[in-house]
């Protein structure tokens, strides 16, 4: 799991329990890029703590599907759009994965967006998905 993020994601806020005022802005900042609307903050802030802690542990102990491999081995048309900028994600990695349906056979990437881009690109990121969709309903 590690090897698709630039830092071992449970050495991070994401992982931890208690999350102080200034922790709560750096991780809002850090997956939603400045500025970050209060009701972002608020909604890290009243987190259940236990339930960043418990998801970290499960993944680190190998509990849970193994996602590789569900994408690897799926005829379901699967897309997959990223932010050109997030700090968070190795887009390299990313794209070195042999999707059984990569949908248009290459992953997307939105320029100058980071770790949200259905937030801070929004309109790029649902013209992307409604494209997706209608052609994944089409008669085959």
């Amino acid at each position: 799991m590690a090897d698709g993020f630039v830092r071992p994601p449970h050495a991070g806020l994401a992982a931890r329990q208690d999350l102080s005022a200034a922790d709560v802005d750096l991780f809002a900042r850090t997956m939603f890029g400045k500025p970050v609307e209060p009701f972002l903050r608020e909604a890290i802030r009243r987190s259940d703590g236990r339930c960043r802690v418990r998801l970290f542990e499960a993944a680190l102990a190998g509990v849970g599907v193994d996602q590789r491999g569900a994408v690897e081995g799926s005829p379901v048309p699967i897309a997959v759009i990223n932010g050109g900028a997030d700090p968070l994600i190795k887009l390299d990695y990313i794209s070195s994965v042999e999707y059984a349906n990569l949908w248009e056979g290459r992953c997307h990437v939105l320029e100058g967006v980071g770790h949200a881009p259905f937030w801070h690109a929004a309109g790029e990121f649902n013209a992307m998905v409604d494209r997706f969709l209608r052609t994944c309903s089409r008669p085959g």
